[in-house]
């Protein structure tokens, strides 16, 4: 069996382990409180993209550039996305998230990487897909000097989900991570990844599924 079947398999039964609440009938009443329960052991970015399609939730993951794929090992109990969320973090302690406006960032707990606050004037697009949108944002103009002020580069990334939802998109005054988010949640996406590289992480990709 090859790697990427098994890790695929493993991804699978610990999704189901996360059950819902009318299987817990028989368990303590303090368990009711929370009725969820979740046990992994894996790749965080493929848990956090299996959890964003599970609970229709918008997730940009930005890796730490010291660790760019972070291994967590997760057995808890959980009522709310909150809970999960910071759950999977206490397993991850390098990282830090947030909720803002019904986006949820997963970003490095030193700081994340300045390219993606930078400011957008406005920015469109026409019946594109994903991979298109975002290609046009990279190549932005305050993209570009930014990208050049910082001293990155990107490199292109393979972890691309198949794309069958065309979209238009206008936005005005925005970040690129507030962007890239608009762009994942317009095209029926649940997850964006930035990935570092490098000893200083001054190589990044952006995709839509774990790598």
């Amino acid at each position: 069996m090859s790697a990427m079947k098994s890790f695929s398999i493993a991804i699978l039964l610990a999704l189901f382990c996360i059950s819902s609440s009318n299987l817990f009938a028989q368990e303590p009443a303090r368990d009711l409180l929370k009725p969820n329960k979740i046990v992994f052991e894996g790749d965080m970015a493929a848990l956090l993209a299996q959890l964003a399609d599970l609970h229709k939730v918008n997730i940009g993951l930005e890796t730490d550039p010291t660790q760019p794929r972070t291994w967590v090992k997760v057995d808890f109990r959980f009522a709310t996305v909150d809970d999960l969320l910071e759950g999977i973090i206490k397993a991850a302690p390098a990282y830090r998230w947030r909720n803002k406006a019904g986006f949820i960032d997963v970003y490095p707990a030193e700081g994340g990487c300045p390219l993606l606050e930078t400011a957008i004037a406005e920015f469109h697009v026409d019946n594109t897909d994903w991979l298109g949108a975002t290609e046009s944002l990279i190549s932005l103009p305050e993209i570009a000097r930014e990208k050049s002020a910082l001293g990155l580069s990107r490199r292109e990334s393979d972890n691309q989900r198949p794309q069958v939802v065309l979209f238009s998109l206008d936005l005005k005054n925005v970040s690129l991570r507030e962007a890239l988010h608009e762009i994942t949640k317009t095209s029926r996406n649940s997850f964006w990844m930035f990935k570092r590289f490098g000893q200083r992480g001054q190589e990044f990709s952006i995709g839509n599924a774990p790598s």
